[in-house]
């Protein structure tokens, strides 16, 4: 009864943003496209060249949305960069795996 699947279907009125990676490790672009279609309208989807984490590109396109939806001002030309130039996340079973024992 937890799972969005049951409820993404009633976000009415809500503007829904999808957002995946093709190269997701862990969602399959079928499973993505099938959760997309289970979703009310009005909805977009949006396709990035990258792995689960995301990309500048999808972080870039998040806020815009974000602020478009929120009535708020885009967001700068530095802020934009930024996002876009940002490192992509560590998983933090790969940044446990680096961190020294004590």
């Amino acid at each position: 009864p937890l799972d969005a699947h049951h409820y993404i279907g009633q976000a009415t009125p809500s503007e829904l943003l999808f957002q995946f990676a093709r190269n997701d490790e862990y969602v399959s672009a079928e499973s993505g496209e099938r959760y997309f279609a289970l979703a009310s309208e009005p909805k977009r989807i949006a396709w990035y060249e990258c792995s689960h984490a995301l990309n500048g590109r999808a972080r870039r396109d998040r806020a815009k949305f974000l602020c478009e939806k929120l009535g708020m001002a885009p967001p700068s030309t530095d802020i934009v960069n930024l996002l876009e130039q940002a490192p992509t996340p560590t998983p933090l079973e790969e940044w446990d795996a680096h961190e020294p024992e004590t």
